[in-house]
């Protein structure tokens, strides 16, 4: 029973991670309110000339720059060309790509000494039951890995208005020690403990000590997770990719707050540098983020970015602290879909040539979204179609090939349309382009049943 117990506390800690996808690899030290207009590195634009701006985008990365992305060592992929098709259901959840992400909190983190727990460590919470988990902090440099402990329940005391109890106490559920909860979770839990405040201690304010005296600095994470809270601090941005100069959007809002004393942010790049960024609240009562993205560092290929939140609010007289962090793609352009998209009939299939402007060599993806016509008329998906193609830095094509056979089989009729087109770059591992168009496919000698006319 006690193992079930284990079990379903690392899901409930799992599930309250989804917004914050490394929050124990690494705690964000956020800047003061007052530090927070950004100040990011801006490069010169060069001037380009009237009818071919979508092309000269592509060579606009400085000489530097051109020369990281040439020099990545993924490059040393596949210079095969591989092309794929699936057939697609209605529902277009199945492909969508880049599109709007939202990401909601209930919890947050602090960083503190194991000396801190000898006078109290104060937390947090709006409502009854919170889950509290600790965490040894391992510095990546760290050398003495002997010198890491855990914080045990037995050790700890909690204190809050309507009393104290002891961690081990019948009231406080969910008790796990580290060996437990390491034995039952990845590595992420290793060396954790974690406990859930008895309801009758209801919420509020809450005093974490130890009855053992510790005499060492070392760090420790203390996640709150208010699960039965309704102060929802909800965070979306506008895409998952963004490009160098983009404009990043994010909004912001915590739900059933009545009021926000503080509100801290910033970017964080993959490699821990952090740039401050200013949110700015609506009449609505909405927090907004605008910035163009003026960067100048690199990431390696898959590597994410972070804009990290902290609200510091008051909700029926309780205080309620939030976090979230939000990933994002943050990439330079290495290709471009440039110039006119071209049909070629061939018997059987009919392949649809897309022109790309390259900037740095390697591996790129281009998939496609077939529309049909369902019995009522409507569009609905029919093929997802895709080709790998290895392109050298120029001007490049990329053809998808449409099969007769596999839009036969979707059951659909004409017309059909190419409605979405996706541009993806393997070897940095980065969507880097999406277009929406309607594209009537030429199917002049499929002879396709349907409305009795051919599209050209």
């Amino acid at each position: 029973m006690n193992f079930i117990k284990i079990l379903l506390i690392t899901a409930v800690m799992m599930s309250s991670l989804s917004s914050t996808a490394n929050e124990f690899a690494s705690e964000p030290q956020f800047r003061e309110p007052e530090n927070l207009n950004i100040q990011l590195p801006t490069k010169q634009k060069r001037k380009t000339s009237p009818g071919i701006k979508r092309a000269a985008t592509a060579t606009n990365i400085k000489a530097n720059a051109r020369q990281s992305i040439n020099s990545d060592p993924t490059l040393a992929l596949s210079h095969k060309t591989v092309r794929f098709s699936r057939l697609l259901n209605d529902s277009a959840n199945s492909f969508q790509v880049n599109t709007p992400q939202t990401i909601s909190s209930r919890s947050y983190s602090v960083k503190i000494s194991a000396n801190d727990f000898n006078k109290g460590v104060e937390i947090y919470t709006s409502a009854p039951g919170a889950i509290v988990r600790i965490t040894p902090f391992v510095q990546k440099n760290a050398i003495q890995q002997k010198t890491i402990f855990a914080i045990e329940p037995e050790n700890l005391m909690v204190s809050g208005d309507k009393g104290s109890l002891a961690v081990t106490d019948n009231g406080m559920e969910l008790m796990s020690k580290s060996s437990a909860m390491s034995q039952a979770s990845n590595q992420m839990f290793k060396m954790s403990s974690a406990f859930k405040i008895a309801k009758d201690l209801g919420a509020g304010k809450f005093v974490l000590k130890s009855n053992k005296q510790f005499n060492a600095n070392n760090p420790f994470i203390v996640q709150v997770f208010d699960k039965n809270s309704h102060d929802i601090l909800t965070a979306s941005s506008n895409k998952f990719a963004y490009k160098l100069q983009d404009n990043l959007s994010v909004k912001a809002a915590l739900k059933s707050s009545q009021r926000i004393d503080k509100l801290k942010a910033q970017l964080v790049s993959p490699a821990g540098n952090s740039y401050p960024v200013t949110f700015v609240q609506s009449q609505k009562g909405e927090f907004r983020l605008n910035k163009q993205l003026n960067l100048s560092e690199n990431r390696k290929p898959g590597e994410l970015w972070e804009v990290q939140l902290r609200v510091d609010a008051m909700s029926n007289q309780k205080r309620v602290i939030r976090d979230i962090r939000i990933p994002m793609d943050i990439h330079r352009q290495s290709a471009l879909i440039t110039g006119k998209i071209s049909q070629l009939s061939m018997p059987g299939r009919t392949l649809i040539e897309v022109p790309v402007n390259v900037e740095a060599s390697g591996r790129y993806v281009i998939q496609g979204i077939i529309y049909g016509t369902d019995a009522s008329g409507n569009k609905v998906p029919a093929l997802d179609v895709q080709t790998a193609k290895w392109l050298n830095a120029g001007n490049e094509n990329i053809a998808l090939s449409v099969a007769k056979n596999k839009l036969l089989s979707s059951g659909l009729s004409a017309p059909f349309q190419l409605q979405q087109l996706t541009l993806k770059d393997q070897s940095r591992m980065s969507s880097l382009e999406r277009q929406s168009l309607k594209l009537k496919i030429n199917f002049k000698e499929m002879g396709f049943p349907g409305r009795g006319r051919e599209l050209k």
